[in-house]
C-alpha cells in the first residue's frame, strides 16, 4: 500500500516515467487501481493505444471502476469520440451521482471540447 501512494504521488507531481516503473512493479494483475493508473500515464505520455488498452482491462476487471469510467471518458473526448465520452459521464451519473469529482472532470473536459 506504500508503494502503491508513493506511485501515485509521482503521478501527481507530474513524474510519469518514474510512476510507470513504480506502478509496473506493483502486482497490475489484481489490480484495476494499478492498472487504471497504469493506462492514465500513458494518456499522459502521448502513447494512446496502450493508454486504451489499460483502461479496457480495468474496466474488464472491475465494470464500474469509477476513476477508470472517468479516465477512459477522457482518452474519449482526446480522440474526437464525444459520444462515447458522454456515455461514460452518464455511465458515472447513474452509479455514482452527479457530485463526484470523476463526474465533475469528465463533465468539465467535455464541456471544454465541445466549446471549442
Amino acid at each position: 500500500l506504500r508503494d502503491y501512494r508513493a506511485a501515485v504521488a509521482m503521478i501527481d507531481a507530474g513524474q510519469n516515467e518514474e510512476a510507470l516503473i513504480a506502478m509496473r512493479a506493483l502486482d497490475a494483475s489484481t489490480s484495476a487501481d494499478v492498472v487504471n493508473y497504469i493506462g492514465f500515464i500513458h494518456r499522459k505520455l502521448g502513447k494512446m493505444a496502450e493508454a486504451q488498452m489499460y483502461y479496457e482491462a480495468a474496466l474488464h476487471m472491475q465494470p464500474n471502476h469509477r476513476g477508470a469510467l472517468e479516465y477512459y471518458g477522457e482518452w474519449f473526448v482526446m480522440m474526437g469520440r464525444l459520444d462515447k465520452a458522454h456515455a461514460h459521464l452518464s455511465r458515472i451519473a447513474s452509479l455514482y451521482g452527479a457530485d463526484t469529482k470523476e463526474y465533475a472532470a469528465l463533465a468539465k473536459m467535455i464541456q471544454d471540447a465541445e466549446k471549442s
